[in-house]
């Protein structure tokens, strides 16, 4: 009797956890951060950017008009894109939500965009047909510049964003892995000294190494902010599968680098969220 009335309670428990994360899935929040650099003189203080990543075609596109709505009101000057706004395990993934998510932002601030995981390994066909990526990048190519291993100067203000599109080996499971910075300089080529060095880097684990690059501001996500969220403990766990990762979401520093870690807006595979509500970024100069 005391057994059944364990697995009852457990029962009710998981059930509970499981609304509560259909609940989180469905909302979304706006964080906000402030950044100070010398590279910026008075004149062009007063700059903002939207930073988003890990849609996960979320909830089938409901957020997006929210999204848009929080754009709106936060009137960035241009707006950045970690990665993973698709899935890409199935070569007929409806992709709609994603791409027009991008179209939406695209009408409301310029829009730069860098690889996550899911968009490199649809991209090299490491989930099936290569296919899936055309389709996609056939669809948003007009709307937005896409920063694969490349960077953009912006022209009013000293900024360069710079996207890295690290290979497979740095995202796989249960192997602990180094990146050197010599590593970033094959991939991107060297920071620039005179402008806010701004890097999309989805995976915030090599932090210190972009630090050591010359990142300004680095920008990440991948880790869902660790799915279920404890006090005091944060993030429970990292794609990686690493208990308690230490770049989960937030802020961190870095001698001169300031690395700013969404929760991103949706979950693929284990679709479960716990005290961790979707968010955008605003980043505020």
């Amino acid at each position: 009797m005391i057994i059944l009335k364990i697995v009852l309670v457990l029962l009710i428990l998981f059930l509970l956890i499981l609304l509560e994360s259909d609940r989180e899935l469905k909302k979304v929040r706006i964080t906000e951060y402030s950044y100070e650099s010398s590279k910026l003189k008075k004149e062009k203080l007063g700059k903002s950017f939207i930073f988003l990543s890990d849609f996960h075609e979320a909830v089938h596109g409901k957020l997006n008009e929210r999204i848009f709505q929080m754009v709106r009101d936060s009137k960035p000057d241009f707006i950045l894109i970690g990665g993973d706004m698709i899935n890409g395990r199935d070569e007929d993934e409806d992709i709609s939500p994603a791409v027009s998510l991008i179209k939406g932002l695209a009408e409301q601030a310029p829009v730069y965009m860098a690889s996550g995981n899911h968009e490199m390994k649809v991209r090299k066909g490491l989930y099936g047909s290569p296919k899936l990526w055309d389709r996609f990048f056939g669809e948003i190519k007009d709307y937005i510049s896409y920063i694969d291993d490349e960077s953009v100067d912006l022209i009013d203000i000293p900024v360069r964003i710079v996207g890295l599109d690290l290979e497979y080996g740095y995202y796989k499971r249960l192997v602990d892995q180094t990146l050197d910075v010599s590593k970033i300089k094959e991939h991107i080529g060297s920071s620039d000294p005179d402008r806010i060095n701004i890097l999309l880097a989805h995976n915030p684990e090599y932090f210190k190494s972009y630090s050591k690059w010359g990142a300004d501001i680095i920008l990440s996500g991948h880790f869902h902010g660790g799915m279920i969220r404890l006090p005091i403990l944060g993030g429970v766990i990292s794609p990686k599968l690493t208990i308690f990762p230490k770049y989960e979401y937030g802020c961190f520093s870095e001698d001169n680098s300031k690395m700013y870690v969404t929760n991103g807006l949706g979950q693929h595979s284990v679709k479960l969220r716990l005290n961790n509500i979707p968010e955008i970024v605003l980043v505020r100069i």
